[in-house]
């Protein structure tokens, strides 16, 4: 797993092939941490759409869709996987992968506006962290934030 965590930081393109293997691998970390290094690839992992785009949808892993929908929707592919991004906003049972998700959201930017709804819910979530990502995004999303934008607290 560690190997794996590490090939992903690296940032390296040569790393594609290794990295988008390991997007099968029977461990959930070890997808996680492929994932997150095909994210960091930013353009460079579009060789790896299709295998991405196989993850989205067979991935057993909320954890490992989110950072898969993350890459593909910031490898402009934003049809599916920002909708599955909003729909786990919106109903994942897990507040933490909800987080993740919104998280997700907040990285792929204007792609994420027909989902404003969503992001209007989970600013007035009741879960804190959820609320205040919420609050940030929807700032973010209509063009208002400024340093002194009220995102944290109970306002």
């Amino acid at each position: 797993m560690l190997r794996v965590a590490e090939t992903a930081i690296e940032r390296d393109p040569e790393n594609l092939d290794a990295l988008t293997a390991k997007l099968s691998d029977g461990n959930d970390v070890v997808r996680y941490w492929a994932a997150q290094g095909l994210l960091m690839l930013r353009d460079a992992a579009q060789p790896a759409v299709e295998a991405l785009t196989e993850a989205l949808e067979a991935d057993t892993s909320p954890h490992v869709r989110v950072v898969v929908a993350e890459a593909l929707a910031r490898l402009g592919h934003t049809g599916r996987p920002v909708r599955f991004l909003g729909e786990t906003v919106d109903t994942h049972a897990n507040p933490r992968v909800r987080l993740l998700a919104l998280n997700a959201l907040t990285s792929v930017g204007v792609a994420a506006l027909p989902y404003m709804a969503v992001v209007e819910r989970a600013a007035t979530s009741t879960d804190e962290y959820i609320r205040n990502a919420g609050r940030y995004l929807r700032f973010v999303l209509t063009g208002t934030y400024t340093p002194a934008s009220p995102v944290f607290g109970g306002f």
